[in-house]
């Protein structure tokens, strides 16, 4: 059993989100990476891979957020 202000990996709710915040964010700085990349090896069919990246970054970024501060002072 976990206590309540512990996730199920040792951390707690903070750090949870923090990790998952980073998390986005590399998945929203790697979205244009695979954008040229499926461009450039399969043409226009394959872009979709870079827009699910792009928005499964931004949704998780969005979620985790720290409402206290700013976006510039939490994110590492």
């Amino acid at each position: 059993m976990t206590s309540p202000d512990k996730s199920h990996y040792g951390l707690t709710k903070t750090d949870f989100d923090l990790h998952r915040r980073r998390l986005g964010l590399v998945f929203a700085v790697v979205s244009p990476v695979l954008y040229l990349l499926d461009f450039a090896l399969w043409g226009v069919s394959h872009q979709w891979w870079g827009t699910i990246f792009l928005v499964l970054g931004l949704l998780t970024i969005w979620y985790h957020r720290n409402r206290e501060k700013p976006f510039p002072e939490n994110i590492w």
